[in-house]
């Protein structure tokens, strides 16, 4: 729910500008080297009304962390890759785009590609986004929805993320879709595909935000399986660096109970 999170769809992206590097950045565009943020993890968080929450914004919930109901693509990996190299283009016309690669470099991890493309022009905002994983190792502990067995070792993995936004101003909305593909060691590929929808309403001095996401698994000889998850909340600012928030979760996945819960804080940036 970081404000400006939510304003940064608004303008270029820096990829990864907090996350340790090296760089060099010219008109030819940017090239940095060490940890640095890939475009699909920077994307999925933008385009959302609840930005980087983990805890409380479903479509992360659903693609990017790890011990939920259902297996998530991203939770066998990280949204930030170590020493990787990435380049990022200059804009042109509204136009931006950046890839990044990661070596194998002897662990679990495999080798990594990310690519993203990105279109801005006014209050419109539009990104298509793709992640490939070959040749690794990721330990998965099975989800509560999934077949009994030992943990899952993923060999490779891929997914496309489409994301949409645009700001009416009285109201903005985002939309999402990401096609996962999960390859398990010795089993049939596991498909995990996830729609998200929300929206953001300025009121009253802070933001009314609501979201909802739904992920569909599908794996041979396993029945389909589903997770929606909705929230909402208010998000009110008490100055720049401070916000006072409240928020509700209701939750539900297949052959298990669905359950709610709720959520007041204070929050400081330092």
């Amino acid at each position: 729910m970081n404000r400006a999170a939510i304003r940064a769809i608004r303008r270029p992206i820096a990829f990864g500008r907090a996350i340790p590097s090296s760089d060099c950045a010219g008109a030819f565009g940017q090239i940095r080297a060490g940890r640095i943020a890939t475009g699909s993890w920077v994307n999925a968080l933008t385009f959302n009304s609840f930005a980087e929450s983990a805890a409380f914004g479903p479509f992360l919930l659903h693609t990017f962390v790890g011990s939920q109901p259902m297996l998530s693509y991203r939770s066998v990996s990280d949204g930030s890759w170590s020493n990787s190299i990435a380049y990022n283009t200059p804009q042109w016309g509204g136009f931006s785009g950046a890839v990044q690669a990661a070596a194998r470099e002897g662990t679990g991890d495999g080798r990594r590609f990310d690519g993203t493309i990105n279109y801005r022009s006014g209050m419109l905002a539009t990104a298509l986004s793709y992640t490939k994983l070959a040749d690794a190792a990721f330990t998965v502990v099975r989800g509560a929805t999934d077949p009994a067995g030992v943990p899952y070792v993923i060999q490779g993995q891929s997914a496309v993320l489409g994301s949409v936004s645009y700001d009416f101003k009285f109201v903005q909305l985002f939309g999402q879709f990401n096609s996962a593909k999960m390859q398990p060691r010795g089993l049939s590929e596991i498909s995990l595909d996830t729609v998200g929808l929300s929206a953001s309403v300025p009121a009253g001095g802070g933001r009314i935000l609501a979201s909802l996401a739904q992920t569909e698994r599908q794996q041979a000889g396993v029945s389909d399986r589903t997770r929606t998850t909705v929230t909402a909340g208010y998000d009110y600012i008490l100055s720049k660096r401070t916000d006072l928030y409240g928020v509700m979760l209701h939750d539900r996945a297949s052959n298990l109970s669905s359950g709610t819960g709720y959520a007041i804080g204070v929050r400081h940036h330092f």
